[in-house]
Formats: C-alpha cells, sequence, structure tokens
C-alpha cells in the first residue's frame, strides 16, 4: 500500500476514535511534532464534516419533497371530498324539488319544423291500423310499406 493511503487511513481512524489508547497517544505526539500531519488531519476533518452536511443536506431536501407530497394529497383529497359532498347534495336538493312538483310528465310531442318534414307530411295521407296483441299482425301501408 501507498504510504499516503497508509497514513490517511490512520488519520480516518484517529478522527473517528478507532485507535486503541497506546495508539491515539503516540498519533497525537507525532501530530505535536509533524505539522505536515496536522494539516492533513486538519483537511480530513474538514472533508469528513462537508460530507456529513451535504447527507444532511440531501435528507433535508428529501424529507421536504416527502412532506410536499403529502400536504398535496391531503389537500387533493379534501378537495374531492368536498366536491362530492356539494354534487351529492345539489342532486339531493334538485331530485326533492322534483319530486315536490309531482310525476313528471314524460309525453314527448315531436314537432317538425324543418322543410322536409313539412313537405312529406303534406304529401302522404294519414292512415290507421288497428293491431291486435293475440295474433301477429302484418301490416302494409297505401303506398306499399311493410311493417
Amino acid at each position: 500500500m501507498r504510504p499516503e493511503l497508509t497514513t490517511i487511513e490512520r488519520i480516518e481512524k484517529y478522527l473517528t476514535n478507532q485507535l486503541s489508547v497506546d495508539e491515539t497517544k503516540l498519533f497525537e505526539q507525532e501530530l505535536d511534532t509533524n505539522p505536515a500531519l496536522k494539516a492533513q488531519v486538519t483537511a480530513q476533518k474538514e472533508i469528513m464534516e462537508a460530507t456529513k452536511r451535504v447527507g444532511l443536506k440531501k435528507s433535508t431536501e428529501k424529507s421536504y419533497r416527502k412532506f410536499k407530497a403529502k400536504k398535496s394529497l391531503v389537500s387533493g383529497a379534501i378537495g374531492l371530498v368536498v366536491t362530492t359532498a356539494i354534487v351529492a347534495l345539489g342532486m339531493y336538493f334538485l331530485n326533492k324539488n322534483e319530486v315536490a312538483k309531482g310525476s313528471p310528465n314524460y309525453d314527448i310531442e315531436f314537432t317538425t319544423k324543418d322543410s322536409i318534414s313539412n313537405f312529406s307530411n303534406t304529401q302522404l295521407e294519414k292512415e290507421t291500423f288497428k293491431i291486435s296483441s293475440n295474433q301477429d299482425t302484418i301490416i302494409e301501408t297505401k303506398d306499399g310499406v311493410v311493417f
């Protein structure tokens, strides 16, 4: 292993309290006498703190996105419930008013006001037929239409 990597590993173990008591004392004595090692420890400490901050920031952003999603979902659900209640009440009162007026009139009257219907109505004679429900009935009009 390269000596720089060994030094970095020792620094990391020192900063994470993974060295034994004797190893910690030796490392701290070396820190007092070696300014380059002290600079490396400071740099490594800053890197570790920055990594923690980045991780914390990402965790906070993820939590905020979850919070916003939950809030939107709750707001949407409340809006849906309120809208459904309004529609249901509207239908209830509309139906109540229709029942209060009496039974609805289903008689449909066809009005033919276009020129083709008016023309055909003037050209055709009215015919009346009686149909018996006891037997099959075939109807033939004067113009030859068969029902």
